[in-house]
């Protein structure tokens, strides 16, 4: 295993990949993975979603390189990229919650004259709800994603059928075929 890079070395590297060295990148990305990656964790809480954040904040730095000021550190500006993902990560989930919540709200503020059905259909929203939140974070968010965004994408598709399809087995464990 290599040594860690100083952050003058680092530092060095950064500015040999704004100027175009393209054999910096690898170095850059082993010194930024984990430092990048931690930060991300501790801002989202989950190792998955952190990676992802990290993958997506890396990938920015190197399309933004020819921007990297040298009279910087290098890790700053990767971790202020990552700040910036982050955040957007953390707003997109809270609007997305608040919409699946407010239209559990406007569906439960529907008037029904069979109370055995509503009763049922109350039930069976718990249910699904408490299956989802077991469900595992990325698992969750593919589901907002596909819903409240729209994706469409073919890669978004199948990700969501997998998602739904472990869904459906999950209820059926607890459930039965109802």
């Amino acid at each position: 295993m290599a040594e860690p890079l100083t952050r003058e070395a680092l530092d060095a590297e950064m500015v040999r990949l704004a100027q175009g060295d393209r054999d910096a990148v690898p170095v850059v990305y082993r010194a930024l993975w984990p430092v990048v990656v931690r930060y991300c964790a501790a801002f989202v809480g989950d190792r998955t979603e952190a990676e992802d954040l990290a993958q997506v904040s890396l990938l920015k730095l190197f399309e933004q390189a020819h921007d990297y000021d040298p009279d910087k550190p290098a890790e700053a500006w990767a971790l202020t990229i990552a700040a910036w993902e982050c955040r957007t990560f953390r707003s997109k989930r809270t609007r997305a919650e608040k919409n699946v919540d407010k239209m559990m709200r406007s569906r439960s503020q529907e008037s029904s004259p069979n109370l055995e059905h509503e009763v049922w259909k109350r039930q069976a929203i718990d249910a699904m709800k408490r299956l989802v939140d077991e469900m595992p974070q990325v698992d969750r968010q593919a589901l907002v994603d596909s819903f409240v965004d729209g994706l469409s994408e073919p890669r978004h598709r199948k990700r969501k059928q997998r998602v739904l399809e472990r869904l459906r087995r999950r209820w059926k464990e607890i459930h039965g075929d109802t």
